[in-house]
């Protein structure tokens, strides 16, 4: 028994309350709905960082460039606090991981709110910003910041990243472009690397398959341990701030177990 995963798991159902479908008196109050919506996730996540962490809506900023809006902007604590009399600054520099919050992702088409969240992702993956990485664990090749879709309602694992294959086969986006973490209540998780030989799933992946191309989707279907799963990546991700010891609610976590992960090169 571990209390984080019991904690999790009590939160889960209260995510899951938020994420219900509108009441039909309520459907054009669609505002304040999505605002519940990523007010639960972000309330989720702060529960299971420490009280030096922030999350953030905005506007990402990089030196020369600015992402889209994104919902909920972890920031790592050497962060500042950059607070204007008119609106936050997030720098790129300081962001931990970058989660857009979709509830319902089961469209898959050029018009859906999914591809939008793609663009939103795709505007956070283009910033250049330079961190310091330690020698260990994910080091991203270029340094981009971990984005995230987190979703209540989609398809199967598999047709989501056929949707993905396709869109970067017509050239609408590169691997690089596309979120490192798919998050879905209802079917689980998506991982995808663009540097699959030095991602965080580095070593399952060489012991399970001859790694051939270094573009790869790891379907992880849902069970009752995705959640906690969830933010054991997010604490995996490379963090702007080195850590100066091994994080404490990750150590709760490492005795996860999961079903079987489909492997996609690509």
């Amino acid at each position: 028994m571990s209390v984080i995963l019991d904690a999790i798991k009590e939160n889960l159902r209260h995510i899951k309350i938020i994420f219900e479908p509108t009441e039909s008196s309520f459907t054009k109050d669609t505002k304040k709905t999505g605002d519940a919506k990523e007010l639960s996730v972000k309330q989720f996540i702060e529960s299971f960082f420490p009280q030096s962490f922030q999350i953030q809506k905005g506007l990402i900023y990089s030196i020369d460039d600015n992402s889209q809006e994104i919902d909920c902007v972890l920031l790592a604590p050497n962060h500042p606090r950059l607070v204007t009399p008119v609106r936050n600054i997030i720098l790129a520099e300081g962001v931990h991981a970058a989660i857009e919050v979709k509830p319902d992702i089961s469209t898959l088409t050029e018009s859906s709110e999914f591809h939008r969240a793609l663009k939103q992702i795709a505007s956070v993956k283009k910033l250049k910003r330079n961190i310091h990485l330690m020698p260990t664990g994910y080091t991203p090749t270029d340094h981009s910041i971990p984005s995230i879709i987190f979703s209540n309602k989609s398809q199967s694992l598999e047709k989501i990243s056929n949707y993905l294959l396709q869109q970067v086969n017509k050239g609408i986006f590169k691997p690089t472009d596309l979120p490192d973490l798919i998050f879905t209540i209802d079917h689980g998780i998506i991982f995808h690397s663009a540097y699959a030989s030095e991602c965080l799933f580095k070593d399952y992946i060489n012991s399970q398959i001859k790694l051939e191309k270094n573009n790869i989707f790891l379907e992880i279907p849902a069970n009752e341990m995705s959640l906690p799963l969830f933010i054991y990546l997010l604490y995996c991700f490379t963090p702007p701030e080195p850590f100066l010891s091994e994080p404490m609610i990750k150590k709760y976590l490492t005795s996860i177990s999961f079903p079987s992960i489909i492997m996609r090169q690509y």
